[in-house]
Parts: structure tokens; sequence; C-alpha cells
């Protein structure tokens, strides 16, 4: 277990009331958490953070990571799951709380975009946990809530709990660079929680299913742009169905592709500008072709290859790259436009389904073509070096 006895501290200000986050650091990120605010004395908020985090389903071995005072808080980690890159604020504004945490997880080797923010909040934790008695908050080891990451084996992706929810799929009319085919907008409701993977399907997650005789034992090229972490390419729509059911062989849970219509309440995760970034997006934010702009956004680099998934910040349901990098395959057959669509989260089986969707833009399309509304189709046995595809996994009700 890595050694997190030794709390991180910060400057006392006036006497106030206290609070402290604790977690169970020998479970790669999905152990048990405890949240405590509210208390007169520090020690008091760390003692009831620590019993919050050993409570049922969790043998122990939880330390304190957080302690602040009358103020916002949040706590970052490495998406992988090493407690040895963390970080940790607490302060006015959970935005900034959120950022600072960010920016302190990336000193200490959290590169490439790898924090993310594991728990935050003000007058509670708006992401985890989710138990409450008292000014107490807990989430029990392995319970799949909106929030928890989780990983069901070594070669299997990481994937992260999004919430149920009701969003308005579709561009509005006066959308820059807007599509026929990305209306009528329309409501849809996702009747229950879902998880999705944090990143795309990478070479080395497709390379185990080929290397334990799935996959149909296809090797896709890489175009020489290296394999490891980029995501898998020159797949087609029935490659992502093979590698999925290897997936749910090998874990006896369902994993499949995602309807467009989950994908893209993933994709926006509660947003309904453009892009999860907001009116306009930057190459820094993702990978596209950055010699175009939108929304009035700056110009950058076009790199004319993948880069490796998780390199950009998150979006609030903390997955990456939902915008370019590689088109994403969903289950749907094309129809060009709304009209009859299903409104319940289920995948369109009619119409051309010869022809299949594809979402979220890639490496080599302008930031118009990497929104959020944004829709493609290609044969479903196509494949090119613009292809892949992230899965979900469905939960137990």
């Amino acid at each position: 277990m890595l050694a997190l006895a030794a709390c991180l501290s910060f400057g006392q200000a006036m006497p106030s009331r206290h609070g402290a986050f604790a977690v169970d650091a020998g479970t790669g990120g999905t152990g048990s958490w405890g949240w405590a605010e509210g208390f007169s004395r520090p020690t008091e908020a760390a003692d009831a953070a620590l019993r919050a985090c050993r409570g049922p389903g969790n043998a122990g071995g939880c330390a304190v990571v957080l302690r602040f005072q009358d103020a916002c808080a949040a706590y970052a980690l490495d998406a992988r799951g090493d407690f040895a890159i963390h970080g940790a604020a607490w302060g006015a504004g959970i935005a900034d709380m959120r950022e600072k945490a960010l920016a302190n997880c990336r000193i200490r080797g959290g590169a490439r975009g790898e924090c993310v923010v594991r728990a935050s909040g003000c007058a509670a934790p708006d992401t985890l946990p989710t138990s409450r008695v008292g000014n107490v908050w807990t989430l029990p080891k392995g319970e799949l809530v909106p929030g928890r990451r989780f990983r069901e084996c070594a070669v299997c992706p990481e994937l992260a709990v999004a919430p149920a929810g009701v969003f308005a799929m579709g561009a509005p009319m006066a959308e820059e660079g807007r599509y026929p085919d990305e209306g009528p907008r329309h409501s849809v409701a996702i009747g229950s929680p879902l998880a999705a993977g944090v990143v795309e399907v990478t070479f080395a997650e497709w390379d185990a299913c080929v290397a334990a005789a799935g996959c149909g034992g296809y090797r896709p090229a890489d175009e020489g742009w290296g394999r490891d972490r980029r995501p898998v390419i020159n797949v087609s729509r029935q490659d992502a169905e093979a590698y999925a059911a290897w997936l749910s062989a090998k874990t006896g849970q369902k994993y499949r592709l995602p309807s467009e219509s989950e994908w893209e309440y993933l994709a926006r995760a509660g947003t309904e500008t453009p892009f999860h970034t907001g009116a306009t997006i930057a190459p820094t934010q993702a990978n596209y072709d950055g010699g175009a702009s939108y929304g009035g956004g700056v110009r950058g680099a076009f790199r004319g290859r993948t880069l490796e998934v998780g390199w950009f910040r998150a979006n609030a349901f903390g997955l990456h790259d939902v915008h370019g990098n590689v088109w994403e395959w969903v289950q749907d057959c094309w129809n060009a436009g709304y009209d009859g669509a299903p409104a319940d989260g289920a995948a369109w089986a009619e119409g051309d389904c010869a022809k299949r969707v594809q979402r979220g833009g890639s490496w080599s399309n302008p930031p118009k073509d990497a929104r959020s509304a944004v829709r493609n189709w290609r044969a479903a046995g196509y494949r090119d070096p613009n292809s892949g595809f992230r899965v979900v996994r469905e939960l137990a009700p």
C-alpha cells in the first residue's frame, strides 16, 4: 500500500469549522471515500472522515489526504490511480479550487492531463461520496455510482459512471457550422446510470484482445504513429463489436458500443454549447485540425495524427477526447435527421443500416466537425486511420 499517512496540510486562518477527506489508498481509486465537514476541531473532522472511509466493504487502509476550513475544497488524483500523484486545494470558489487541485496534481507528475478531480465541494461534496449521515458523507468500496471510476481487469478499459438524465439532442438552428442532419433538436431521457470508457479504446487494449485469441486475430495498422496508449484505428464497426463481445465474455458483464443518443449525452456532460469546453475550443483542448478556428477561437497546430488518449482535460463526466482524435463508432443505423428518432436512449435500428453512425470528429477534421452535435456515417465494414471507438458497460438496475 502506498504511504498516505502523512496528510496534506494547509495554513490555518481564523478559528472556524473544519473538514477533511479520506481515501482508501490501496485500491487504485476504486476504494471507499469519506468526507466530513463542519467540525469545531480539525482532529474531529479527520477522525470522522477516516471512520466514513473505513465503513462497510472496506477492510481498512484509509488515510486523510485533505484538510480544509469553512471553504470549498477539491482533491485530484492521477487518472490511472497512482496515489503518488495527487493534489488538493481549499479556498473560495469551487471552480478555482478544482483548477488549483488539478494544477497541484500535475506538478507532482500527472502529465498530459492525466489528473482528474475525484471529490470536491463547498457545503457538501458535489461528486463523491454519496451516502450522508449528519455532516459526514461516505462512498462504500466498489459501489458503482455516478462519479465512480473503475476497471474490471488489468487489460480492460477504465470506466467512469455517468448519471441518468435528460438532455436536448442535436444542434440549435443558430449554431455555427450546423448541418441539416443535426435536427430537429429533441429531448432524450437516459433512464439509468451508464459506465463509459474514460478514453477511446487503445491499441494496448485491442492487442490484449488479439493476444487472447479474440477480435478475429485482426491486428490493425498504426500508420507508424505508435501503439500502446494511442487510440486503436483502422477498425470497422464490426471490429468494434467484436472487441465489445470479447470484453463481455471476459468479464461476465455487458459491454457494447453506445447508442448515438447515449454518445451525445456522455459527450455533452450537461452542457448545451457546441463543445463541452464551451462556445469554442482550442488546439490545446483537443486534437483536431488546428489550422481552422471556431466561434472566434484561436488557431494552432495541425498535428496530422492521433495523440495518446487522455492528453487533454476530461469533461464533467470524466471522459477524455470526445472532441477530435478519432471518430467513434456507435450502434445506430444512419438516418439523415432525427424525425422519428428514439427518445429513450435506445439505438435507432431502422434506416440505412448498411451505413453506421460515427461521432466526435477526428485529428483530421476542423473544429466545426468535432462539435458535440456533429454526425458522420461510414459503411459498417469501413476501416480508416480516422476511425476508432469507446465502449460502454451496462449497470445492473
